[in-house]
C-alpha cells in the first residue's frame, strides 16, 4: 500500500486500482473539484479521503461516505476482502459490511437511500444485499451487509478464514486488526485465522490456493500443511462452490501458478481428476518431461498473455513470456491488430451468468489434453461433458467445452495441410476449408483458433523458427477474418434456396433435405454458387452425382 501519511485527514483522487492520481489534494471533495478544473481536468468523481489513522488508508467517497451518512457509525464496519483490496491500494469491486444489527434492515436501508434493490440472502442469518448503481458508470455493484456472529466484532473476525480477510474498517477510518492481517499482507503471507479453518468450511481449501495465487501470497507452513493434509475434504463441498472457485481462479491471469499449487497440494485429483494423470504423462505419450500437465498449464498462461495483449497492446508489445522471445509477441501484435476489438468482444461475450468465452477458451485447453493424453480409462469429450455437468456448468458452457475438447485438433490439421510448398511458405486457404472448419467447431472455432496458436507456442519453446509463427499467425487471420468480416459469406451463409423449394423440385420430405441444404451452404460458401439460379443447378447435379 502507498504511504498517505502526508495526506491523512485530506482529500485525494484515485485510479481505477485505487492509487493516488496526479497528487491532486483538497480538504473536501468540492476544493478537489476545483483544483482539478484549475488544472484543467475533468470533474472528479474517483475521490478518498485518507484516513488520519495508521496506516492512513484511503476510504473511496462513494459508497462509503453515502453509507456513513445512512448507517450509524457505532456498529457498522467495512470487513474483509474489501479493507484487505484497500490496503493494498485496489479499489474494492464488491463491499462487505458487519452490524452489531440486523444486516436485512441495514441493506434495504441503504438500498432504500441510494435508489437500488434489495435482496434478503440469508434471513436466518440476518444478512441482506443492496444493489446499487455506481454514479461514475452506472454499473451494478453489490453491498453486504451481515449481522455479526459472535458476541463481539474480534471473535467475528477470528472465525473467518484467512487473516488478510479478518479486517474491519470503521467509517471513520480506524483499522481493526485483531489476527495480524495488516502484517501479513506485508510479509505476503497467506495464513489460517485458526486450526479449525479448514473443517469449519473445505471450500476454503480452494479459497486458499485462489488467493495465494492471486495475490502473489506464499502459503504460512502450518496453512499449507493443513490444506495438502485435508485435500479429500474438500468433496463435501458443493459442486457450485468448487465451481465458482476454479472459475475465478482459471479466469486470472495466475491461473498457471494456480494449477500448479492444486496439483502440489493434491486438491486436482479431487476436483478435475481427469486431469491429475497428466503430471505423468509426456506431451507426444511419453513419459519424458516437459508434462503434458506442465504442457497444459502454459498453454493457458499463453492464453491469458494473448488476451492482455489484446487489451493493452502496443503497451505490452515487447512483453515477453518466460520462455518466449519479445518477437513472438511483437508478430502477434501485428497480425491481430485489425481484429482486436472483435475478438475482444469475442472474448468478453457472457456464455452464462459465471463465465465468458475467454474464460471457457482456458478449460477448452484444460480438457483438450486429456482428450489428447486420455488416462488409463479413455477420456473422450462425453466424460468432459460430464465433469463440467458435474460442476454445475450451464447447458452453454458444456457444449462450448465439449466443443473445444472434441475438435481440438482442428486447427493442428488446417495448419499442416496449409504448409505445402517450399519451406515455410503457406497458400491461402481456400475457402471451403474455413467454412468446414467452422461448420465443425460453431462458436468455439474462434477459441480453438487461440488455443491452436498458444498449443504451437508451448510446444516449441525452445526451438521456434520465425518463418514457422509466421504461417500459424497466417493461418489464424485467415480463419479469424474470415468469421469477423466475412460470417455471411464464408462461415454460415444462408443457402439461396429453402427446404420448400427442395421439395417442389422433387425431393423427397426426410433427411435428404438437410444433406442437399447442407451440400449447397457448403458450395455457396466455396464461391461455387453466387446466385438462385446456380443453386439450382448445382442442385440438379448433386441429384444426379450423390458422391459429389
Amino acid at each position: 500500500m502507498p504511504d498517505l501519511a502526508q495526506y491523512q485527514g485530506q482529500w485525494i483522487t484515485l485510479t481505477e486500482h485505487g492509487e493516488e492520481k496526479e497528487k491532486l489534494v483538497g480538504k473536501s471533495p468540492a476544493e478537489l473539484n476545483n483544483v482539478a478544473t484549475a488544472e484543467g481536468s475533468a470533474a472528479l468523481r474517483s475521490l478518498a479521503w485518507v484516513s488520519p489513522y495508521p496506516p492512513h488508508i484511503p476510504m473511496p467517497r462513494w459508497p462509503l461516505a453515502d453509507i456513513a451518512t445512512i448507517l450509524p457509525h457505532q456498529g457498522t464496519w467495512l470487513a474483509g476482502g474489501p479493507v484487505r483490496d484497500l490496503l493494498l491500494g485496489k479499489l474494492p469491486h464488491d463491499w462487505d459490511f458487519v452490524t452489531a444489527y440486523s444486516g436485512l434492515v441495514a441493506a434495504r436501508s441503504v438500498a432504500d437511500a441510494l435508489h437500488g434493490a434489495y435482496y434478503p440472502l440469508d434471513k436466518e442469518r440476518k444478512t441482506g444485499r443492496a444493489v446499487v448503481n455506481q454514479p461514475d458508470s452506472d454499473l451494478p455493484i453489490t453491498i453486504d451487509f451481515a449481522e455479526l456472529r459472535a458476541s463481539t466484532l474480534e471473535e467475528d473476525l477470528w472465525a473467518r478464514d484467512f487473516t488478510i480477510n479478518a479486517m474491519a474498517l470503521t467509517l471513520g477510518g480506524r483499522l481493526i486488526d485483531p489476527t495480524g492481517g495488516q502484517d501479513d499482507l506485508r510479509d505476503h503471507c497467506l495464513r489460517m485465522t485458526n486450526s479449525r479453518t479448514f473443517e469449519d468450511d473445505p471450500s476454503r481449501l480452494l479459497r486458499a490456493v485462489r488467493l495465494s495465487a492471486h495475490l502473489a501470497l506464499g502459503l504460512e507452513p502450518r496453512t499449507r500443511a493443513q490444506v495438502k493434509a485435508g485435500a479429500a475434504m474438500i468433496r463435501s463441498v458443493a459442486a457450485e462452490r468448487i465451481r465458482t472457485e476454479l472459475v475465478r481462479l482459471m479466469a486470472h491471469h495466475t491461473a498457471p501458478h494456480g494449477l500448479r499449487c492444486l496439483a502440489d497440494l493434491g486438491l486436482l485429483a479431487h476436483v478435475l481428476p481427469e486431469l491429475a494423470h497428466l503430471q505423468q504423462v509426456g506431451p507426444h505419450g511419453s513419459a519424458s518431461p516437459p508434462s503434458a500437465f506442465t504442457q497444459t498449464v502454459t498453454e493457458i498462461a499463453i492464453l491469458h498473455q494473448m488476451d492482455r495483449l489484446l487489451v493493452e497492446a502496443p503497451a505490452l508489445a515487447c512483453a515477453s513470456h518466460p520462455g518466449l522471445p519479445k518477437w513472438v509477441w511483437e508478430a502477434f501484435c501485428r497480425a491481430l491488430k485489425c481484429m482486436s476489438d472483435p475478438l475482444l468482444d469475442y472474448l468478453d461475450t457472457a456464455v452464462s451468468a459465471e463465465v465468458t468465452r475467454g474464460n471457457l477458451i482456458k478449460w477448452g485447453a484444460l480438457f483438450s489434453a486429456t482428450v489428447v493424453h486420455p488416462a488409463p480409462v479413455a477420456t473422450d469429450a462425453d466424460l468432459v461433458a460430464r465433469r463440467c455437468e458435474a460442476l454445475r456448468f450451464s447447458r452453454k458452457a458444456v457444449g462450448f467445452v465439449r466443443l473445444m475438447a472434441a475438435q481440438s485438433h482442428r486447427f493442428d490439421e488446417l495448419l499442416a495441410a496449409s504448409l505445402i510448398g517450399p519451406p515455410f511458405t503457406q497458400p491461402s486457404l481456400r475457402r471451403r476449408q474455413i467454412y468446414r472448419f467452422y461448420d465443425a467447431t460453431g462458436d468455439a472455432g474462434v477459441g480453438l483458433v487461440m488455443l491452436g496458436a498458444a498449443r504451437y507456442l508451448a510446444g516449441r519453446a525452445g526451438h521456434l523458427p520465425p518463418a514457422r509463427w509466421q504461417a500459424v499467425l497466417k493461418l489464424a487471420d485467415e480463419l479469424l477474418s474470415s468469421y469477423f468480416h466475412e460470417y455471411d459469406d464464408v462461415v454460415a451463409p444462408q443457402t439461396y434456396l429453402t427446404g420448400r423449394d427442395l421439395l417442389r423440385m422433387g425431393i423427397p420430405a426426410g433427411p435428404e433435405v438437410g444433406r442437399v441444404l447442407d451440400n449447397l451452404r457448403e458450395a455457396q460458401a466455396a464461391g461455387d454458387v453466387t446466385s438462385r439460379v446456380e443453386a439450382c443447378r448445382h442442385v440438379a447435379r448433386s441429384r444426379q452425382s450423390p458422391s459429389q
